[in-house]
């Protein structure tokens, strides 16, 4: 049995997935297109990620916002022991799916040249982003919700992970 979770700690734990959802607003942009309206809901992730995230801080380094987020974030909250282990876990769910995010981003532009530049080609890439902005969506709205009600949310494979890291 856990310990009640403060309306705080439920507050400060669902918005730890702000990041990976505004993050995410980039693999959307086919989607976006296809279906406006879904754009008009992600708007204020849009503009998180465009003024916030993408915010050049040192241009030279490649430093933008999203950086100095994650490291803040990582140093104030995350190895601090006086926050709440709830909070700490959903951060680092949150974190494990900006991991995951990056590490799809970064294996795209191989696909794609893999694939190569035909129009056949372009479908599988499309349908491949397409999916991974819905589960990254899926998932935070997921966790998001659980961390609203005061519940540990159960992602495959990124929960037992979070779970290991927040008791550190």
């Amino acid at each position: 049995m856990t310990e009640p979770v403060s309306p705080s700690d439920r507050l400060y734990s669902s918005l730890s997935y702000i990041l990976p959802l505004s993050a995410s607003v980039v693999l959307g942009s086919n989607l976006f297109m296809q279906i406006p309206f879904l754009a008009e809901i992600y708007s204020p992730f849009i503009w998180i990620y465009r003024n916030l995230l993408m915010f050049p801080l040192v241009p030279f380094l490649g430093i933008n916002g999203e950086f100095v987020i994650f490291i803040l974030l990582f140093t104030l909250v995350l190895r601090n022991p006086q926050v709440n282990k709830f909070v700490r876990f959903n951060l680092t769910q949150a974190f494990l799916i900006q991991i995951v995010l990056f590490i799809s981003q970064v294996l795209m532009p191989v696909l794609q040249l893999s694939l190569g530049s035909f129009e056949a080609g372009r479908y599988p890439l499309i349908v491949l982003v397409n999916t991974t902005f819905m589960g990254v969506s899926v998932a935070c709205g997921y966790a998001a919700v659980r961390g609203a009600i005061g519940e540990y949310s159960e992602i495959p494979g990124i929960s037992a992970a979070a779970l290991i890291q927040s008791d550190r």
